[in-house]
């Protein structure tokens, strides 16, 4: 049952009667986030489900999302295959895949193996994104999704278990790049500040943002055993021990040099996988009982 016409998780009438939405047969229904962004029903089945959102005024989410679609889906690009509509008196709007949020997954389940290369994913991804002088600005667990079995049989495009960055509302394309690009006024977010500072080393902020990612996700995948103590050591790397930085910000690394490291745990951890099922297939032949005499 759709919402009042006056509620603000309703759709606006000039959206549910635009014609490209339309001639696709997609009817949105569900909010995402009220009067910014909606969702189409799961029913029926044959039709995928789209997110729709419109584009804040200030934002220069369509201008990053243009410069985007020139590059390849494939990794390291990251980033949900987006398509900018335009309007004539209304503003732009944003028509992406539905896809599965990454809180929503099933944490406790999460091998060691898993977590790092999921770690790794994010790490590139906003390497791929500082690569072309775009920051993020507001990179959290909430701004990520995580590609199910339900959403590449529904959409083509995407790749099952890759992680994706949404969100680019606050984003910033900048002139110059990672250790060359000084401080800039940081937008509102929800993750606190490293020093409540406000005016802060763009790329320096979205790899702490990282690093609060990483550690809420321990947080959640960890939290009926014990976390490895290399993965908690990487996320506590990423946030740094800030200093006050006014300019080039060095109090943490770049997100180049994470994904460097993550690679290296990645192949540690399934290096250790491997040793540990030797080891247990070893023991298993030694310890089964001998067949009576």
């Amino acid at each position: 049952m759709k919402p009042p016409k006056d509620s603000p998780l309703a759709v606006p009438d000039w959206i549910d009667e635009h014609p490209v939405l339309k001639s696709r047969g997609i009817e949105l229904e569900i909010a995402f986030k009220p009067s910014v962004a909606w969702r189409s029903p799961f029913e029926p089945p044959d039709v995928p489900p789209y997110v729709v959102k419109i584009v804040k005024e200030s934002s220069q989410e369509v201008a990053i999302y243009e410069r985007l679609q020139q590059y390849d889906r494939a990794s390291p690009n990251h980033t949900v295959p987006c398509e900018v509509i335009h309007t004539k008196s209304q503003p732009p709007l944003l028509l992406m895949p539905c896809v599965g949020h990454y809180t929503k997954q099933l944490f406790s389940r999460w091998t060691t193996s898993q977590v790092v290369d999921r770690f790794r994913q994010i790490a590139e991804g906003l390497e791929f994104l500082h690569d072309r002088r775009i920051v993020h600005l507001d990179l959290r667990l909430s701004n990520l999704l995580l590609a199910r079995h339900e959403d590449v049989e529904y959409h083509k495009e995407l790749e099952l278990g890759k992680v994706y960055i949404v969100d680019f509302s606050e984003s910033q394309l900048l002139h110059l790049g990672p250790a060359q690009q000084p401080a800039i006024d940081l937008p509102q977010s929800i993750i606190p500040k490293p020093l409540e500072m406000q005016h802060f080393d763009p790329y320096s902020f979205d790899v702490y943002c990282l690093g609060i990612v990483l550690e809420n996700t321990l947080k959640f995948v960890y939290k009926q055993r014990p976390t490895p103590w290399l993965l908690q050591r990487c996320a506590q790397w990423l946030i740094g021990n800030e200093r006050g930085c006014t300019g080039v910000c060095r109090c943490r690394p770049t997100a180049r040099r994470a994904r460097q490291v993550l690679v290296v745990l990645q192949w540690a951890f399934r290096g250790l996988t491997l040793v540990e099922s030797m080891l247990l297939s070893i023991r298993s032949v030694f310890s089964a009982r001998k067949p009576p005499a």
